[in-house]
């Protein structure tokens, strides 16, 4: 009536243990797989998100230059119409310049 001598419960205790063991065993196998394709997934992500951002970072560096290019472009149009509006005015300076020696040369003349 007791239950089971002491040997006996012994080794179902021990039993119980190896199989309470081999349990975790696979459950800590299963977590550490599971850990380690996580840490891999993670790391995938965050290597992504660096390219990701690489790549804003790239398009925004490019939409700046391509608007610095234009800027740039618009300013040499500029310096273009005043180097043609600085010729014209030494051309007319240079004509007004000639016509006043050439009007001082007649009056001495005279």
């Amino acid at each position: 009536g007791r239950g089971p001598p002491a040997s006996e419960a012994k080794e179902e205790e021990e039993a119980s243990g190896t199989a309470e063991r081999a349990a975790l065993g696979v459950c800590g196998t299963d977590y550490e797989a599971f850990c380690s394709h996580w840490y891999q997934v993670d790391a995938r992500r965050k290597q992504e998100e660096r390219v990701h951002s690489s790549w804003v970072w790239m398009e925004k560096l490019q939409a700046m230059c391509t608007a610095t290019c234009s800027e740039f472009d618009a300013m040499l149009g500029h310096l273009d119409r005043l180097e043609r509006q600085r010729q014209e005015v030494t051309l007319k300076t240079s004509r007004l310049h000639q016509q006043c020696e050439d009007r001082i040369a007649e009056q001495e003349k005279l």
